[in-house]
């Protein structure tokens, strides 16, 4: 009797054991929808194979919630993939720029700090002797900051073959970024339009880090600010401009904060002074030599 009484309370106790085991060893293999039998007493193997059960559902419900968001983060992947395309297509990235041309020589160089950013830049002819170049930045990154660098982008383009005035055109353009910036973001721009026959450069600087000219000579020198603040944040901005003037030799450098305050391991910015001694140093080289001296140096400060 007592042989049978205890070989009973063992296989009532090794039973639930051995289920358990094989219930583990499926859900390892793959099996998320074996389960145990419903624990039919009150004692801590009842309770064991509740929360068992308990923890397989909650394990199908979690891999299936991971599942979705993976999908949903690969579409997102795939949209700002598409997204990056056509904001870099928006930007000229022929080289050179102008074959025909000898009088002149530019490039350009960028480099979005997530997959799509809201730096830009743009320049084209408004006659054979006149040049215009803009540089801007938009406010935060992302989708929004590409939506409103590609409309900025475009206001100038047109603003500025209709009036040729920076001054003017960054008036105009604040005006009709203002009555469609709900958001309230801004842009800060620098524009300038080159006479290719006297080298004279008039410019319109709102609120953007201001150029460095380098003379044929070697020396440096920041471009002055001009009245104006960043465009789009608010109404009723007044703007100025001013002027320099270019000789043979002289190399006018623009960029963005993404140069100037990248950071390295240490929290320390690149700086306008660093540009500044690279430029004043290396200044000589072909423009498409030179922004990418630039950009290694920048790319190196920020190991």
């Amino acid at each position: 009797v007592l042989f049978f009484i205890t070989r009973f309370v063992a296989r009532s106790v090794s039973r639930p054991v051995q289920d358990l085991t094989e219930t583990v060893r499926r859900i390892s293999a793959g099996d998320l929808t074996a389960r145990l039998a419903p624990a039919a007493r009150g004692d801590e193997i009842g309770e064991l194979t509740t929360a068992f059960n308990q923890m397989t559902e909650d394990l199908r419900a979690y891999i299936a919630q991971s599942e979705a968001t993976a999908a949903a983060n690969a579409r997102l992947e795939q949209d700002l993939h598409i997204s990056r395309e056509i904001q870099m297509g928006l930007l000229p990235k022929t080289f050179p720029a102008f074959p025909g041309r000898t009088d002149f020589d530019l490039h350009a160089i960028i480099e979005p700090a997530r997959e799509v950013g809201g730096d830009f830049y743009d320049y084209f002819l408004l006659a054979e002797d006149k040049l215009a170049f803009v540089i801007g930045d938009v406010s935060d990154k992302g989708i929004p900051a590409a939506l409103l660098m590609a409309v900025t982008k475009t206001l100038i383009e047109a603003t500025v073959r209709r009036n040729e005035d920076p001054r003017r055109t960054a008036e105009l353009v604040n005006e009709a970024l203002y009555q469609r910036n709900e958001a309230m973001m801004f842009v800060t721009l620098f524009l300038g339009i080159l006479d290719l026959g006297t080298g004279r450069v008039v410019y319109c600087n709102a609120g953007h880090n201001p150029p460095l000219l380098r003379r044929a000579s070697g020396e440096v020198e920041t471009l002055p600010l001009t009245e104006g603040a960043a465009r789009g944040a608010l109404n009723d901005v007044v703007f100025s401009e001013a002027s320099i003037t270019m000789n043979a030799g002289d190399v006018l450098l623009l960029y963005t904060d993404g140069v100037t305050e990248a950071m390295n391991p240490a929290e320390h910015p690149y700086r306008t002074a660093h540009l500044t001694e690279l430029l004043a140093a290396r200044g000589d080289l072909p423009t498409a030599e030179l922004t990418r001296v630039v950009f290694d140096a920048v790319r190196t400060h920020a190991a």
